[in-house]
Formats: C-alpha cells, sequence, structure tokens
C-alpha cells in the first residue's frame, strides 16, 4: 500500500500548481496581446494599401480624362507665297473673310526682277521651274501647329507652283489637314499643280483647289470646298 501523501508535501504541490496557472495565464495574456497588435498593425498597413490604390486609380482616371478630352486641330490657316505681289492680294482676301492673318512663305534669298523674267534665258524662276529636284531655301514660314484646314496659295510658273511650295510642303506635317490650294496666274489655271505638291508632300486631304483673280463669287466657291 503507498504511503499517503503528507500535509506539507500536499501544500507545496497545491502552490505548484497555482503558481503554473498563473504564469500559464501570462503567457497566454501576452500571446493574446502581441496578436492583438499584429493584428492593429496588419489593418494599418491594408487600409494605407487601399488609400494608395485609390490614389493611382484616381489619378489614372485624371489622365485618361485629359487625354480624351485633348481637342482634335481644328484651327484655320492661310499660308502663301508671293513673288510680285498678286498671290498676296487673294490670300490677304481670303484671310480677311476667314477672320485670320495670312502668313507668308519668305524666300532666303529674295527674287529680283530678273530672276522673274522669263523672258530671260535661264532666269532663276526658269531655271527652278525647270528642274523637278530643286529646293529653294525658305527664309520664314508660318507654324502650321493646330491647324486642321490649310488654305495655301502661290503663282503658277510653267504650269506649276513655284519650286519653293515644294520645299515648304516637304517641310511641314501635313497628315490629317485638309489642304485647299489656290494660285495666281497670267492666264493658267491651277490644273495640276495641286496633285504635284500633294505627291511630294506624301500627306494631307488636297481639294482640287481654284485660281482667285478677285472676281465676284470666287472665295464663296473656294471655301465651299
Amino acid at each position: 500500500m503507498e504511503p499517503l501523501i503528507s500535509r506539507r508535501n500536499f501544500v507545496s504541490a497545491a502552490a505548484a500548481c497555482v503558481a503554473g496557472a498563473l504564469a500559464t495565464g501570462a503567457l497566454a495574456g501576452c500571446s493574446a496581446g502581441e496578436s492583438r497588435t499584429n493584428a492593429n498593425a496588419n489593418a494599418n498597413a491594408n487600409q494605407a494599401a487601399n488609400t494608395n490604390t485609390n490614389a493611382n486609380a484616381a489619378s489614372n482616371t485624371a489622365n485618361t480624362a485629359n487625354q480624351s478630352t485633348t481637342p482634335a486641330a481644328d484651327g484655320v490657316a492661310v499660308v502663301y507665297f508671293s513673288a510680285t505681289g498678286n498671290t498676296r492680294a487673294q490670300a490677304e482676301a481670303l484671310a480677311a473673310r476667314l477672320g485670320v492673318t495670312a502668313g507668308e512663305i519668305v524666300p532666303a534669298e529674295p527674287y529680283s526682277a530678273d530672276d522673274l523674267n522669263y523672258n530671260i534665258e535661264g532666269c532663276r524662276a526658269n531655271n527652278e521651274s525647270f528642274d523637278a529636284s530643286a529646293r529653294p531655301a525658305i527664309g520664314s514660314a508660318p507654324s502650321l501647329t493646330g491647324v486642321g484646314t490649310l488654305y495655301l496659295g502661290y503663282p503658277i510658273w510653267w504650269g506649276e507652283a513655284a519650286a519653293i511650295m515644294r520645299t515648304f510642303v516637304e517641310s511641314v506635317n501635313l497628315v490629317g489637314v485638309k489642304v485647299v490650294p489656290f494660285c495666281t496666274s497670267g492666264g493658267s489655271g491651277i490644273a495640276g499643280s495641286g496633285s504635284t505638291l500633294k505627291a511630294i508632300a506624301g500627306a494631307g486631304e488636297w481639294t482640287t483647289g481654284m485660281r482667285l483673280t478677285g472676281a465676284s463669287g470666287e472665295l464663296d466657291a473656294l471655301l465651299a470646298q
């Protein structure tokens, strides 16, 4: 028969059990506290992440809105080259009807009277007209930024647009631009000069255009194209 536990041993064992229980409760309390702290930290991190996500989404929406509301080019411009002043007069009359200021293509080297004397063999205008590769230098020309419709004026030299117009249409971006050519001449019509410039430019939506003489109704007909 096993001996009964003594009173002293019983008290010691009971004290040990109580101490163990208290220690277990303390550890459990610490563990629970740490769990609550970690849960709060995770919740705060998730909230910050959601805030950043919402901010990025709002920024992307704003950028998309700005891109979708960017207006297409719809400006109107009248641009011309004039060696003697005839084309300038027609361009300015057209510009006045449109409520804009006509812009001039200015050659780097101005044309003299002898340069334009077709009766002089080998004059500058003749040489440039008969040389399809000629590209007279431009001193200054208007910008076409924001232009959606371009009225392009020039004199006719030997059945085609003055050679400096080749230089101009090669130097500008006419993609998506409606181009309405007009010309002045002592007798020749606009013929295929617009088609020649269109081929050189390689871009633009070109109309047939017409010769302007200052006669009544001409500007109305040109504006209707």
